[in-house]
């Protein structure tokens, strides 16, 4: 291996910003507490950032991608017709806009910054986020990876849950409920069904409207022939990914497929839909229960829905965090819930884990360590990953089990 070049890699300047600022919240996990600057400053201090680092380094792979697609479909091409991709179709448009045609992403990314910076106002006005908690959010590890280093989409679904929190808290009209719930499916991934199913549970006919909506236009898309369920990305120069044959780090399934047990494609999705579907029974079983209002049902039912997909899925992207990290600091702010899963520190040490886990395992692959003593470490950060994610799991179900006994 040559030192020099692992030194001098591009890859280690966000890395390394990363630590230096995970190490910082590990350190001081309170030190935003009283800021009181504007919210605005956050998205001027990330562009910042997006300009003097991210865009200096080379962009990222997943909104390259986004860029490839744009550049498509400013050509006339239809996405999930005429080009395969896993993003909903009002995703694959709205990155066109965005895009203005320019030759680099540079406006995809200032404008998902613009997605995040609006969920954060939104949470403000709701009062569930002080200035200084939403800051100690937005420039932790975790968020200031996937909002400037890498650019990923969940902050359009960040956007889209902030809307629903806020209308739970201030509206709850079961139009504007249905309207924002099913376009959080058209513009983001279709596993955004997972933050809106708590809806469905204290109120039967807000899910079922949701429901239907959703699927008249999927079965639309399909009888237009739009290929709705694709694993597979495009690229402009006619290569793909397919997304089918991918493991991520950070799950069971990585574990065991690490050490040889290797499941068919579908044996995969089956068991991971298997587990969400146990835990959304049980979810709807207790909604009668007058223990929760439904904002306090929607926020823990959501954890328990995401934290089951990052525990059984095999593609648990670090970004899925991004919405667990969002959610668990309203539920732990918020006055009835006050979910106290662990302390600011450990919370810090956590994050900053989940932020930089991916790329590790991008620089063992890259400079042949599969076989050295490293990768055995990183296979036991694996196992303390998921061992965190199944004791969130259970001391999430365990407010709920508590809060819902029926007092005779």
């Amino acid at each position: 291996m040559d030192l020099n070049k692992l030194i001098v890699n591009p890859t280690f300047i966000p890395l390394f910003f990363l630590i230096v600022s995970g190490i910082f919240f590990v350190w001081k996990p309170n030190y935003f507490k009283n800021l009181n600057y504007p919210i605005w400053m956050i998205l001027a201090l990330k562009v910042f950032l997006l300009f003097t680092i991210t865009s200096l380094i080379g962009w990222p792979y997943d909104v390259q991608g986004y860029f490839d697609h744009s550049r498509l479909i400013w050509r006339g091409l239809v996405p999930l017709k005429d080009f395969n991709s896993p993003y909903s179709i009002g995703f694959e448009y709205l990155m066109a806009i965005i895009s203005l045609n320019y030759k680099t992403p540079l406006f995809m990314g200032i404008f998902i910054l613009i997605f995040e910076f609006i969920s954060y106002a939104i949470i403000f006005k709701s009062k569930l986020l002080s200035k200084g908690e939403i800051f100690n959010l937005a420039f932790n590890p975790l968020f200031l990876h996937f909002s400037v280093f890498d650019i990923q989409d969940e902050f359009i679904i960040l956007f889209f849950v902030a809307w629903l929190v806020h209308l739970l808290i201030h509206n709850n009209k079961l139009y504007q409920l249905t309207l924002v719930s099913v376009l959080l499916i058209f513009f983001t991934k279709i596993l955004s069904i997972l933050f809106i199913a708590p809806l469905f549970y204290k109120n039967h006919k807000r899910g079922f409207i949701t429901l239907f909506f959703i699927a008249v236009i999927y079965c639309l898309l399909d009888y237009f022939e739009f290929r709705i369920f694709s694993f597979e990305f495009e690229r402009e120069n006619g290569k793909s990914d397919l997304n089918w044959d991918i493991y991520s780090s950070g799950n069971i399934q990585w574990i065991l497929k690490t050490l040889g047990i290797v499941y068919k494609p579908i044996l995969n999705i089956f068991i991971t839909i298997s587990s969400l579907l146990i835990v959304n029974i049980y979810l709807a079983y207790n909604r009668s229960k007058e223990n929760f209002n439904l904002f306090e049902y929607f926020v823990l039912s959501m954890l328990l829905n995401i934290l089951t997909l990052l525990i059984f899925n095999k593609m648990t992207f670090p970004y899925n965090y991004i919405i667990l990290i969002f959610v668990y600091s309203i539920a732990n702010n918020y006055p009835t819930i006050k979910l106290k899963i662990a302390t600011n520190r450990m919370m810090a040490l956590y994050v900053l884990v989940i932020s930089i886990n991916h790329q590790l395992e991008y620089l063992l692959l890259q400079y042949g360590l599969v076989d050295s003593i490293l990768f055995y470490l990183y296979v036991l950060l694996q196992l303390g990953i998921v061992s965190s994610n199944i004791f969130f799991f259970c001391k999430v179900f365990d407010t709920i089990n508590s809060k819902t006994k029926i007092s005779y």
